[in-house]
């Protein structure tokens, strides 16, 4: 009977696959750069040399594509978006908000803090199990007034200190992460740069996503009531 060799092969698969949830990583490249009015950003997350990547173009009309990667080729994949009734998306809502607008009732309300404090708490323990190989962050400016210019400067690096301990606070580094504020006094320029890699065991991404998931639809239900 051939029965032996069906339950060894499936085995086989099963081990097969548990190793590779163990030992091969999920490596997550990020990517963001803001020139002025201009929105470049970029999310990559890589399984050896099979990758999923979302990039997002601002510069007048937003546009964001989704590509698959293979090795050094990339294809441009259908991008599905979804949207309550008569409601756009939060993403939407951002797109349209200008600096001095008052926001959309919701999209910044006390619920839906809550829900993302709650989540964070939830995801905490996950978050510091990652490991950062890389945290590059880059802040060019200028100000009409100079004087202005020296004074934002020290904040910037009191803010960045910060910045830097809640994000120890909430994760593992490989290599300290990179800060670097360069001040322009002679003109009126605002850039930021951010660049980051991050990895973890494909057993401890796939928790995560369904951690995410959970709390997602947690949401969306407390929403509907």
């Amino acid at each position: 009977m051939a029965w032996p060799y069906y339950l060894l092969t499936a085995l086989l698969l099963c081990l097969m696959a548990a190793v590779a949830a163990l030992f091969l990583p999920l490596r997550i490249f990020v990517f963001y750069l803001r020139e002025n009015k201009e929105d470049r950003a970029a999310l990559t997350v890589k399984i050896c040399r099979i990758g999923f990547i979302v990039k997002f173009f601002r510069n007048g009309e937003a546009e964001v594509t989704s590509l698959l990667k293979l090795g050094k080729k990339e294809f441009r994949l259908p991008l599905f978006r979804r949207s309550g009734p008569g409601r756009g998306s939060v993403a939407e809502e951002m797109d349209r908000y200008e600096p001095g607008e008052n926001m959309t009732p919701g999209l910044f309300s006390g619920n839906l803090i809550k829900a993302g404090l709650a989540g964070l708490k939830t995801v905490r323990s996950e978050l510091k199990k990652m490991a950062w190989k890389r945290f590059d962050l880059e802040v060019v400016y200028g100000l009409e007034d100079p004087s202005w210019v020296g004074f934002t400067f020290g904040g910037g690096w009191a803010l960045g200190g910060v910045v830097q301990g809640l994000l120890y606070h909430l994760f593992s580094f490989e290599a300290a992460p990179r800060f670097k504020i360069i001040p322009r006094y002679n003109c009126t320029v605002f850039a930021l740069r951010w660049e980051g890699e991050l990895t973890m065991p494909l057993f401890r991404g796939l928790k995560l996503l369904l951690l995410t998931r959970k709390i997602g639809g947690a949401i969306s239900g407390s929403s509907s009531h």
